[in-house]
């Protein structure tokens, strides 16, 4: 019997702090034609599974913002790469603004692991699945407005990404493997 009341209040505490994905256009209008089929297929995407994005590859593509000093219609580009530590799942990535093409898209496996390594080896950018749909992770900060979520989705050979931060700023990007 305590076995039980420690294995449901287990399970109740880590589903408990997982937030579900928000309705990133949920006003009309709010998004970018670009910005709203992207977020359709993280809708329609109902899957992620984290050993896909362990087979030592890179995934780069397109993000659009919603946020001050950035417009939906602005295609920007974003980059990420996953490795287990300490059998964690763990998350690197950046984003390029203005630039017009892909800066991330000849990223090899040996550049990101060099240029995530700090990231990689923070619990913090430790992603969880609570759910099969996705993965989520949170890097908490003092400030509210600091504090930055995603969530992750994988559908056919894509990272669907869904991020917000602050109380203003969105992001939704559609990302596939780079050519190795």
């Amino acid at each position: 019997m305590k076995a039980l009341i420690i294995l449901i209040v287990t399970i109740f505490t880590s589903f408990a702090f997982a937030k579900k994905p928000f309705n990133l256009c949920s006003f009309p209008g709010f998004c970018s034609p670009a910005q709203e089929a992207i977020f359709n297929k993280f809708q329609a995407c109902n899957k992620f599974d984290s050993r896909v994005l362990v087979s030592d590859f890179v995934v780069s593509g397109s993000c659009y913002h919603v946020g001050r000093g950035n417009d939906s219609y602005n295609e920007q580009f974003g980059v990420s790469y996953f490795d287990l530590r300490d059998g964690d799942l763990r998350f690197g990535g950046r984003y390029a603004f203005f630039t017009g093409e892909n800066p991330f898209k000849d990223m090899t496996v040996a550049e990101a692991q060099e240029s995530f390594a700090g990231k990689l080896e923070q619990k913090s950018h430790t992603v969880t699945q609570y759910d099969p749909a996705y993965g989520y992770l949170i890097y908490p900060n003092e400030e509210a407005d600091r504090e930055i979520e995603y969530w992750f989705k994988t559908c056919d050979d894509r990272l669907l990404l869904l991020a917000h931060w602050g109380y203003q700023h969105r992001l939704v990007c559609e990302m596939t493997k780079n050519n190795q």
